[in-house]
């Protein structure tokens, strides 16, 4: 509660608690509607109609043209040029 009240100035706890409260309700509720929409989604593109995904790299390709220009774009291409990095086999020495 120290913590809260440290966040949340004197006699505002409950309204902090109500705003993260909701602010965590609504982050619940996108998330289920993109799963939802992912799983009504799913086998709707068959093999071969979108031929910017039909290998790993032309859908990198795919995402670094969709995505170029913002910041937000910069810190996602770096996430994932990490992700690859780390997921990549060890090369023998």
């Amino acid at each position: 509660m120290e913590a809260i009240d440290a966040l949340a100035g004197p006699r505002k706890r409950s309204e902090y608690i109500a705003e993260a409260l909701a602010a965590a309700v609504t982050e619940k509720l996108r998330r289920a509607r993109v799963l939802d929409a992912a799983i009504r989604a799913a086998g709707s593109v068959k093999e071969g109609d979108v031929p910017e995904w039909d290998t790993d790299e032309s859908v990198r390709e795919w995402r670094r043209t969709l995505w170029s220009g913002s910041e937000r774009t910069r810190q996602l291409e770096e996430w994932y040029r990490e992700r690859e990095l780390a997921e990549a086999p060890a090369t023998p020495s």
